[in-house]
């Protein structure tokens, strides 16, 4: 059987188990489904997807039950390199989340996938679909972008936030405009997206997160306004032809001097 998602196994099982006996104090061994497809462990009575053992194409619904129990969260882990997902598969075009799930893992286990459109039951009561983007209801956060797509996106005006790896390993990303109603751009958010080019930071943003553009390494050019009062360690990590555009005295133009990043002054 081929295995998509967990690619090394102790360290799944070390993570996971790990997740369950902070949520339970109990810790079980991982089961797999009558079907022999989804791996999964009990979390609180209900089931936490891990993983699945035959390679999918086409369409991926999740099943809202697995042996009578209810499917409440699906599961991710990276390794400490971050190297490692468990949603890198070819063949997906699109997937379907049950109104059951959630529970959607913060490292978004859909990163790396060639996934074009993420549905979502119209019930579910924590997460949305919009246009195949995946969104958290409350607070407006984009979680996860299909990596399959090309091009650029427009992210829609009322999204508060980019959530942790959200387009991390979108290498077909070409540009991203941001509206001014994102205050975060999270951990690792567009991590690896080699196709994109430039990128243009609104006045609404405050914070830049670890690695949040690490190894673009298509970037050109990044203007920060000088709203931004906080960027993580590693944001521009490999992004060996990137120059910032800042203004002169701004926090943005001390951060590129103490990391001995390129930078031009706004013109603006």
């Amino acid at each position: 059987m081929n295995r998509k998602l967990l690619n090394s196994k102790m360290i799944v099982v070390l993570a996971v188990t790990l997740v369950l006996f902070m949520t339970t104090g109990v810790a079980e061994e991982e089961r797999t489904d009558a079907s022999g497809q989804w791996e999964y462990y009990l979390v609180d009575g209900g089931a936490m997807i891990t993983g699945y053992l035959e390679e999918s194409s086409g369409d991926l619904v999740i099943p809202s039950e697995l042996d009578g129990y209810t499917v409440t969260v699906i599961y991710s882990m990276v390794s400490q390199w971050r190297e490692m997902t468990y949603w890198e598969c070819d063949g997906l075009t699109s997937l379907t989340i049950p109104d059951s799930v959630t529970n959607i893992d913060i490292w978004n286990p859909f990163k790396g996938s060639s996934l074009s459109y993420i549905h979502v039951a119209d019930n579910n009561p924590v997460y949305i679909g919009i246009d195949g983007v995946l969104y958290q209801k409350q607070g407006s956060i984009l979680l996860a972008y299909p990596g399959g797509r090309e091009g650029g996106f427009v992210i829609p005006e009322g999204v508060s936030a980019i959530g942790d790896y959200a387009f991390s390993r979108c290498s077909g990303l070409a540009s991203v405009a941001i509206p001014n109603s994102v205050s975060a751009i999270g951990d690792w958010a567009f991590e690896d997206c080699t196709g994109l080019t430039v990128v243009t930071i609104p006045d609404s943003v405050i914070s830049i997160g670890f690695r949040a553009f690490g190894d673009c390494s298509s970037l050109t050019s990044i203007s920060i306004q000088d709203s931004v009062t906080s960027i993580d360690m590693g944001a521009f990590t490999g992004c060996e032809k990137l120059t910032l555009s800042v203004t002169k005295g701004s926090y943005a133009e001390q951060y590129a001097k103490e990391n001995n990043i390129p930078y031009v002054f706004s013109t603006e």
